[in-house]
C-alpha cells in the first residue's frame, strides 16, 4: 500500500499477470484496502488509445462474493 499524497488514506499499488502479461496496477477509489495475494478474475473495463503512443486501461477485479474493484494500468512489463 502506498500513501495518498498528503493524507493518511493509502491506495494500492500491486504486480499482476492477466493473460499471460505482466502489469503494474494501482486501485481506484479503493483507500486503505488491502488486496490478499491470489488468482482474481479480471476483466478490461477501460482501452483508450488516443494517439498511437498513450495507452489508458483500467481492469476491474471480480471476488468470489461478485464484489468488484477496479485497477488501472500504471505500467507494463516484458
Amino acid at each position: 500500500m502506498v500513501l495518498h499524497g498528503d493524507s493518511s488514506l493509502h491506495y494500492q499499488y500491486l504486480n499482476a499477470t492477466i493473460g499471460g502479461k505482466k502489469y503494474e496496477l494501482s486501485s481506484i477509489r479503493s483507500f486503505d484496502q488491502l488486496l490478499v495475494v491470489g488468482d482474481y478474475k479480471a476483466r478490461l473495463m477501460t482501452d483508450e488509445h488516443k494517439v498511437n503512443y498513450d495507452s489508458w486501461q483500467v481492469y476491474e477485479f471480480q471476488f468470489s462474493d461478485k464484489k468488484t474493484r477496479r485497477f488501472v494500468v500504471v505500467g507494463q512489463l516484458e
